[in-house]
C-alpha cells in the first residue's frame, strides 16, 4: 500500500509541476462522459481539440465564461472541423448535468472520468486546452477574454476570418471593459463631472488599463473600444449614438427600447450591446436620471431599467431582460425575452403595447409509454425496473396510505408511476416539447406532489402538479417569472398539509437560495434563506435539502462557496446558517465538502450526511468519503464528523441520501466507486446505538449504479431508488430492502 500511495504521489506531482511530460502534452488515454460512455481520446488525433474545464462548485468566473466559450471557441471549432469536450471531475451528476442545462449545450460532451484527467484540468477557472493534431499548442486561461481570444483564432483557425461575438451578460460585458492589457476601453463620463472623472481615472491607475474621458473627448479611435459610460443620464448627449443600429434611442428628454418610452430623468439603466463602430466590442451603460435615488447594478442580464418606488422607500425594476441575437454580432430588442412586474401602459404610445412575459403557444406533446417490469428477487430484496431510456434521477415518496411512488426524467419528459399497488399507476406528469429535469416528489396528507424544472420560455423554472389518486391537477408555476434559471428544487413535507420548496436562483455568477411554504395548498411568498455570511461579499448557494421538525421548523443545508471552496452549511432558513464541514472557524482554511442530506433522528436531533471534498483524490491522494454531523442545541454548533467509509485504496464516494425508520435508526445510501474498470455501486449503512455499520453494496454486481434516494414506511419498509445504466440504455430501479439480509 505504501508502494501505492508513493507512486500516486509522484504521479501527482508530474502532473501539476514543470515537468513536460509525454501524457500532458498528448491527447491520449480512455474517459467516460457524464451517462457512462466510454471516449478514447486517442482517437482526435487530427485538426483541434479543445477542452475546456469548468467547476460548478467554483468561482463566479465560472458561472459566467461558458456562453462566451459555447460562441466563440466551440461553435467555430465545430464550423471548421474540429472537437469540442468540456471537462468536469469531481462533481456529481446532477450538478454538472445542471451546469449544462444552464447555457443550453447538451451537444458537447463532458469528459468525467477518470481523476488522472485533471492533467488536462485546471480548477474550473476560465480556462482552455488546446490540442493540434493530439498535441498540446495551449493551456492557459481564457482572460483577458479580448485578447486572448485574437491571438487563439490565429493559432487554431488561421486559414478562416473570424469575428468575436460579445455575448450575455452584462457582468461578461463588464469584464471586457475593466479587464484588458492595452486600453481597449473607455470609461466615459459627462462633460463636467469633475468628481466622477478624478474618483474614476484614480481606480482605474490602480486596478485597470481603462482610460477616462469626458464625453466631448472622445476620438474617432476611441468609438471603436469598449465604451462604457458612467454618470447622470441628463448630463450626456449620447451623440456618437445618433443614427447607430443599436437596440436603445436616446432622445433630448426620453430613453426609448422597444415601443416604451421612458423619461431620462426619472429611471437608472444598466445595459451592454455589441458597439455599432466595431461589433467586436461593447457599449456598458451604468447611467442613472438625476432624481433617481440610488444606483441598481444587474449584472445578469442584458439591460435593467429601474425607478424609485412610489413611496420612496427603495428602487424597483420597471422592465429587465435579454436582447435577441439571431445576428451574435447585432442584438434586437425582443418582448418575449423581457420581463416586468409592473404596469407599463404609461410607457407605451397611446397606451398600447406588447405585454412582456410572453409564454409559448400550445407545444406539442410526445407519446409515452411507461414501461414497469415485474419485480424480480434478489438478495437484498426485490427490484423493480421502469423507463425505457435516458431515464435519470428518480425521487421517491410514499403515501398516507403506504403506495410507494416513483418519478423521474425520461428524455426530457417527466413520469410517475407507483411500484407496490396490485395495479400500479403510470401516469405522464409532463410530455410537451419543452425540456424538463430534475424532478422531485412528496406527499402531504391527501395528495402526491410532483415537482419539476422546465424551460417553455427561455428559462428553466420550478413547476408542479398534484394528483389526489385519480386526478392530476393543472401545471402550477411556483418560481417567479423573471429571466433568469432556477436549478437544484428540494422539497419536505410533514405529511400532515404542510410542505416546503427550495431552490437556487442563477444570476449571472451569484446563486441565490430562495424557499417557499405550501401550507394546505396555500402559497406563502417567496423568500430568500439566511446563509452563512462570508467575508466576501459574494453568494453562491445551491443543491439543498429539507427536513421539517414536528412543531413545523425547517432545517436545511446546502453548498456554499464561501466561506470555502466547497462547503457545507445549514440552518433553520430563518437564523444564519452555521458551516458543518469548517470547524476551525477560520475561513482561510480548507475544510471542504458538498452535496449535502439533511435528516431528523427520533430525538429530534438535526444530521447532515456529506461527501468530502473530491479534489482529494488527485491531491494530497486520499479517497473521498462520507461524512456525518449532528447539531448539538446546547453549543449551537454542528459536531466533529463521523466518517462512514474508511477506504484502503482511492475511492470516490458521493451524493449521501438519509432517511430515519420508526425505531430511530438513521439509513444513508451514496454511490462508489474504485477506478475506471469498476462501475458505480450504491452503498449503504446504517446508525444505531452510537455507531455506523460497516457499508454493504446494494445495488447489483456489475451495473452502473447513481443518484441514490431513500424513503421509509411506517413499518419500517425501507425503499431505495437510483438510475442504473449507460447512456441511452438508463432505467430506473427500485430496491424494497429487507433490512433483514442486514443480520
Amino acid at each position: 500500500m505504501k508502494k501505492f500511495y508513493s507512486f500516486l504521489i509522484l504521479l501527482i506531482i508530474l502532473i501539476i509541476g514543470c515537468a513536460k511530460t509525454s501524457s500532458k502534452n498528448e491527447l491520449q488515454g480512455t474517459a467516460e462522459d457524464l451517462w457512462g460512455n466510454k471516449i478514447n481520446l486517442g482517437d482526435y488525433k487530427k485538426g483541434i481539440t479543445l477542452i475546456q474545464p469548468f467547476s460548478p462548485a467554483n468561482c463566479g468566473y465560472c458561472l459566467v465564461d461558458g456562453f462566451f466559450v459555447e460562441k466563440n471557441y466551440f461553435e467555430n471549432n465545430k464550423k471548421f472541423g474540429g472537437t469540442n469536450f468540456y471537462q468536469c471531475l469531481f462533481n456529481p451528476q446532477l450538478d454538472i448535468y445542471s451546469y449544462i442545462k444552464h447555457y443550453r449545450d447538451e451537444a458537447t460532451t463532458v469528459l468525467t472520468f477518470p481523476p488522472m484527467l485533471h492533467k488536462y484540468h485546471r480548477d474550473g477557472f476560465p480556462f482552455i486546452i488546446a490540442f493540434n493534431d493530439g498535441k498540446i499548442i495551449y493551456n492557459r486561461g481564457l482572460h483577458p477574454y479580448e485578447e486572448t481570444f485574437q491571438k487563439l483564432k490565429n493559432t487554431f483557425w488561421p486559414k478562416h476570418n473570424v469575428l468575436l461575438k460579445p455575448t450575455s451578460p452584462l457582468h461578461m460585458a463588464s469584464r471586457f471593459v475593466v479587464e484588458n492589457k492595452n486600453y481597449l476601453a473607455v470609461d466615459i463620463v459627462p462633460d463636467g463631472d469633475k468628481e466622477r472623472y478624478e474618483r474614476y481615472k484614480k481606480i482605474n491607475e490602480k486596478w485597470s488599463r481603462v482610460k477616462v474621458k469626458y464625453e466631448s473627448e472622445i476620438s474617432e479611435d476611441d468609438l471603436k473600444k469598449n465604451l462604457d459610460f458612467e454618470g447622470i443620464t441628463d448630463n450626456f448627449k449620447f451623440t456618437m449614438l445618433e443614427n447607430t443600429d443599436i437596440p436603445i434611442t436616446f432622445t433630448h428628454s426620453n430613453i426609448k427600447i422597444g415601443d416604451y418610452t421612458f423619461p431620462k430623468s426619472d429611471i437608472g439603466l444598466n445595459i451592454c450591446f455589441p458597439n455599432p463602430y466595431n461589433r467586436e466590442r461593447y457599449v456598458v451603460m451604468n447611467i442613472i436620471g438625476k432624481n433617481v435615488q440610488n444606483n441598481l447594478f444587474e449584472n445578469w442580464v442584458d439591460f435593467t431599467i429601474y425607478q424609485n418606488r412610489v413611496d420612496k422607500s427603495g428602487l424597483e425594476v420597471i422592465l429587465h431582460g435579454f436582447f435577441k441575437k439571431s445576428d451574435d454580432n447585432h442584438w434586437t430588442f425582443s418582448d418575449s425575452l423581457t420581463y416586468s412586474s409592473v404596469d407599463l401602459k404609461s410607457f407605451c404610445k397611446n397606451g398600447i403595447c406588447p405585454t412582456p412575459i410572453q409564454y409559448f403557444k400550445k407545444l406539442e406533446t410526445h407519446k409515452r409509454e411507461i414501461k414497469i417490469s415485474r419485480p424480480k428477487n434478489t438478495s437484498r430484496g426485490e427490484i423493480t425496473t421502469l423507463g425505457d431510456s435516458n431515464c435519470r434521477f428518480p425521487s421517491i415518496t410514499l403515501d398516507n396510505k403506504g403506495i410507494c411512488w416513483v418519478v423521474w426524467e425520461e428524455e426530457g419528459d417527466i413520469l410517475l408511476a407507483s411500484v407496490n399497488q396490485k395495479k400500479n399507476q403510470k401516469i405522464v406528469i409532463e410530455n410537451n416539447s419543452s425540456d424538463s429535469f430534475n424532478p422531485i416528489i412528496t406527499s402531504d396528507s391527501n395528495f402526491i406532489w410532483i415537482f419539476y424544472l422546465n424551460n417553455q420560455d427561455g428559462f428553466y423554472r420550478l413547476y408542479g402538479k398534484s394528483f389526489d389518486g385519480n386526478r392530476l391537477s393543472d401545471e402550477i408555476l411556483f418560481t417567479e417569472k423573471e429571466p433568469f434559471d432556477v436549478i437544484t428544487p428540494a422539497v419536505t413535507s410533514n405529511q400532515k398539509g404542510k410542505m416546503v420548496l427550495m431552490w437556487s436562483e442563477w444570476k449571472a455568477n451569484y446563486r441565490y437560495m430562495r424557499y417557499r411554504i405550501i401550507n394546505n395548498r396555500i402559497l406563502g411568498k417567496i423568500q430568500s434563506v439566511a446563509i452563512k455570511k462570508s467575508d466576501i461579499d459574494y453568494t453562491n448557494a445551491w443543491f439543498p435539502s429539507l427536513v421539517m421538525e414536528e412543531k413545523g421548523k425547517i432545517w436545511g443545508a446546502w453548498n456554499q462557496h464561501y466561506p470555502a471552496t466547497l462547503g457545507v452549511c445549514a440552518g433553520n432558513l430563518v437564523e444564519e446558517a452555521k458551516s458543518v464541514t469548517r470547524l476551525t472557524g477560520d475561513e482561510k482554511t480548507e475544510e471542504n465538502g458538498g452535496y449535502p442530506s439533511i435528516t431528523i433522528d427520533k430525538e429530534g436531533k438535526k444530521w447532515v450526511l456529506w461527501e468530502s471534498f473530491g479534489w482529494d483524490v488527485v491531491w494530497p491522494g486520499k479517497s473521498q468519503n462520507i461524512l456525518a454531523s449532528y447539531y448539538d442545541e446546547k453549543s449551537e454548533q454542528w459536531s466533529l464528523p463521523y466518517t462512514l467509509t474508511h477506504e484502503k485504496e482511492i475511492v470516490f464516494n458521493q451524493t449521501p441520501r438519509a432517511a430515519v425508520d420508526e425505531n430511530g435508526t438513521i439509513w444513508v445510501v451514496w454511490c462508489r466507486r474504485t477506478d475506471e474498470n469498476e462501475p458505480w455501486s450504491i452503498y449503504l449503512s446504517y446508525f444505531t446505538d452510537g455507531n455506523w455499520s460497516e457499508p454493504v453494496m446494494i445495488s447489483e454486481e456489475g451495473e452502473n449504479a447513481r443518484a441514490p434516494q431513500i424513503c421509509i414506511s411506517k413499518e419500517n419498509k425501507i425503499w431505495i431508488t437510483w438510475h442504473s445504466g449507460i447512456g441511452r440504455n438508463m432505467k430506473i430501479k427500485i430496491l424494497k430492502f429487507n433490512p433483514k439480509t442486514l443480520e
